[in-house]
């Protein structure tokens, strides 16, 4: 099983590098769309991976500090305590939600899952990777897009997106 994982460029990549073998596929019209969680791996995967002629990003999130949202102190406490070896504290409030909040129960298990981790703190954890912020964002180069309703992916949208531009143009022949 491939697991979301922050540098999801070392997904997609290989992915790029197949396709880009493929006689049908035009190599300079190849776009990424993620969504949902998707979201915000096709972007991070975009900044690293340049061969892309688009990405499209559908209700992804910037930064996924949700997760720390609600653990006492900022962002640097929370992460400290949801990295840390141990935090029998943090691990008791987790226990203590999941049983009687269907929703945290279900978001909190599937995330383990799809993460690939096997405590909710773990999970917690995991959602701090999966960010644009700290320059990432600003490592796209090519034009993204989204859904109308959600702001752009990136805090200052690229032209094309200013300009509602598309990565589109003519076919070109196959090779």
């Amino acid at each position: 099983m491939v697991f979301f994982r922050s540098d999801w460029q070392r997904v997609i990549t290989p992915v790029v590098d197949f396709a880009e073998t493929l006689p049908e596929v035009d190599n300079d019209r190849i776009a990424l769309l993620g969504s949902s969680m998707g979201g915000v791996l096709a972007p991070r995967a975009a900044a690293f991976e340049h061969r892309l002629a688009a990405l499209i990003g559908v209700d992804g999130v910037y930064d996924r500090q949700i997760s720390v949202r609600t653990i006492p102190g900022d962002r640097d406490q929370a992460e400290r305590l949801l990295r840390a070896d141990s935090a029998p504290e943090l691990d008791a409030q987790f226990e203590q939600i999941m049983p009687q909040d269907a929703t945290a129960r279900w978001a909190v298990n599937h995330g383990m899952y799809v993460m690939g981790v096997d405590t909710p703190r773990a999970f917690s954890a995991s959602y701090l990777d999966h960010t644009l912020d700290g320059g990432i964002a600003e490592l796209i180069q090519c034009p993204t897009d989204g859904d109308p309703q959600l702001p752009p992916v990136t805090p200052r949208a690229p032209a094309a997106v200013t300009a509602g531009r598309r990565a589109t143009g003519p076919p070109r022949t196959p090779r």
